[in-house]
Parts: C-alpha cells; structure tokens; sequence
C-alpha cells in the first residue's frame, strides 16, 4: 500500500542513470589529468555520505576518449558491480569507472534521501544482480528499479534525520580511531622501554621460554550448536560449545587464514584447530602477555603461499623483554582501561546503527510520516 501522498515511480523516473569507463591504461595522456575518476574501492572504503577525492585522476582526452562521464555536484554515485548499491554523493564533479551506475536527480528526488533509500533497498538491488564471475547490476535493470518516493519536502526531512544519526555514529567511530592510535603508540613505548614511568629491569627471553603454543582441538560445525562455551577459530569466536577445553580466560593465536593473529578470551573457551592457545610456562600476567604478545606482530611470519598460516617454532624464537610482574600488572591494567573505552564506544556504535535501522524502516516505508499532518493528503 502506498503511503498517502507518495508515489510509486522507476529511479528513470526521477534521475538520469549513468555508467562509467575506464581510459584506455596504455595511453599515459588519458592519466593523472585534473578530473576526479572514481573506483567501487574509493567509495567502500570511504566514510560519511560525501567524497571529494579520488585515488586516481583522468585528463580530459581520457574522460573523452572513454565511456567515462562527467557527473555533476550532488549526484549519487552507486556501485554496481561485485559490490552492489554502496553510495556516495560527490562535493565536486567527477567521472567514474564501469563499476557504477549513477543517479543524477532530477527537480522531484533530493540526493541525500535516494543516499539513504539505496542503502535501505540495497538487498533488492543485489538479487537483480547476475552473473558468474562477479555480479553485475545492468543499467537497464536500475532503470526499471521501482520505488516509492515522497514528496520533497519529506524526502529532505527523513534525510536529515538519518543523516544526525550518521553524524552520531561517526563521532564515536572517530573516537575509536583516535583511541586505537592513542594505544598503539602506548603500546609501542612500552615495549621498547621508552616509557619513564616504568623501571628498565626488564628480562630478555624468546616467547618460546616464557609460554608454550598448544594446538587446539577439531570441533565439528554441528556441534558449534549449543551451550554457552566460546568456540575460536582464527578470527575470534564462532561459536558455542557445552564443554571447555581451557578455562579461560586465555589467549588465542591464529594458526591457519588470519595466522598471527592474537585474541583475549575472557571466560572457558574451545580454541579449534585452525588455532593456537597460550600456555604459560613461568609465572606472569596473563593479560601483560595478551599485549605483549599482540605487539610482536605475528601475522609477519606467515611462511605459507596458499592459505596463510603460523609456524609455531618461528614465533617461539621471537624475543620478548619480561618486566617485573607489578609492572606487568600496571601494564595490562592502563592497557585494558583503553580497550573498555574502545569497547564502551563500540557497543555505543552498534546501538546506535540499530536504531537507524528501526528509522530506516519506518521513515523510509511511510509507516512514520515527518510533515505536519495537513500536509498529508
């Protein structure tokens, strides 16, 4: 049913749909230019709504001699191939390459609503994609993409409001930045020594005479069912188990994909065998080892060209300077206050992106209307 007051429309309806290209890579004339060309990896992995700048450049022959376009100030730009329906809006003209098909709007389509409306239909995008090597969505096909659109003054309403959202989830987003790198350079004076407000009667070692690396044990995916045990693999917890192998709390390393990899476990864990667990041999803190460890950067010594993986007898021989055990205690305590704000700020983050997701739902369904009721037919 449609909400009183929209209409149902095709996105050809209301903006010109654009594609892009890329210059041919043999001619150096087509390069480095002064018009902003724009790739799928430039807006992935971009943040906000807007971009302004592009990894690469075009020169005019290039953006002619292509099947590039030059889009206006305020279009949206959206992926459509391999990744499907991820959008930016350009702050200044630019070109793109074939991995986009772009909406310019027209005079009833404000741009930052149809921002937030593809990311809300994103999924139906996707199943229109086809394909067998990588999934493509057709200009045709975007064309046809049925919608239903607001009047304007509401599409620019619901767009204000998503995008204070936005605003509250990059903050905090940025705040999580700004720690990470405030610990990181913590963590690197620590385990230098540089810092001055820990002594330097510190104790060299290899990690191998300090703790030992225990394989972890096959787990079956069927039995990642039940129970409230953590299962780990590489990348952390996958799972839950009804038994334990480690007590816990513990460390786990990642033997085999994201190798080197180091994870805190805070309770009785099942460590699987795409991993490995930290045994200590002499007497210390074991959250002072989780950071120690963690600074070693194990991931470097992957000696595998197939799916990456951890020789344990390499990150034996690797060197770790021990400090006193009150010291490591005062270590881990000033290191971990940091990873709970870290924490604080990202259960903020998910919160928060949940509550858009409610928004999203009934602003851009018409379930929730934002004009004055005498505006609604």
């Amino acid at each position: 049913m449609i909400p009183n007051g929209w209409r149902e429309v095709t996105l050809a309806d209301i903006a010109t749909v654009v594609g892009g290209g890329t210059p041919h890579r043999g001619e150096s004339v087509y390069w480095d230019g002064d018009i902003p060309w724009a790739t799928p990896s430039d807006v992935t992995t971009m943040r906000g709504r807007f971009i302004a700048r592009t990894a690469s450049m075009i020169t005019k022959r290039g953006l002619v001699n292509s099947s590039a376009s030059m889009l206006p100030t305020n279009s949206l730009l959206m992926t459509s191939r391999a990744t499907i329906g991820v959008c930016a809006i350009n702050r200044i003209p630019m070109a793109t390459n074939q991995g986009f098909q772009s909406l310019i709007p027209n005079s009833t389509a404000d741009t930052e609503f149809l921002f937030y409306l593809i990311q809300y239909q994103s999924d139906r995008l996707r199943r229109l994609a086809t394909g067998s090597t990588f999934l493509e969505l057709p200009k045709r096909v975007v064309q046809v993409f049925r919608i239903y659109l607001p009047p304007l003054l509401e599409q620019r309403r619901i767009a204000k409001i998503l995008a204070s959202v936005d605003e509250v989830i990059e903050k905090n987003k940025l705040v999580v930045n700004q720690l990470n790198v405030m610990k990181d350079g913590l963590m690197q004076n620590i385990f230098q020594r540089r810092l001055e407000t820990f002594s330097t009667r510190w104790k060299r070692f290899k990690l191998g005479e300090i703790v030992s690396l225990e394989y972890g044990k096959s787990l079956p995916a069927k039995k990642r069912l039940a129970g409230q045990v953590l299962v780990c693999g590489s990348n952390g917890v996958i799972g839950h188990h009804i038994e334990s192998i480690v007590a816990g709390p513990g460390i786990v390393v990642g033997r085999k994909g994201s190798a080197g990899s180091v994870t805190w476990i805070d309770r009785e864990f099942w460590p699987i065998d795409t991993t490995f667990y930290i045994v200590k041999k002499i007497p210390s803190h074991l959250k002072w080892l989780y950071y120690a460890i963690s600074n070693l950067n194990l991931r470097r010594l992957n000696q595998f060209t197939g799916v990456p993986g951890l020789n344990r007898n390499h990150a034996a021989e690797l060197t770790v300077y021990v400090p006193p055990h009150l010291e490591q205690h005062k270590i881990a305590s000033i290191l971990s206050s940091i990873d709970e704000y870290i924490e604080e700020h990202r259960r903020m983050i998910d919160q928060i992106q949940s509550t858009k997701r409610g928004l999203m739902q009934v602003l851009l369904t018409g379930e929730l209307r934002v004009v004055p009721d005498t505006m609604v037919p």
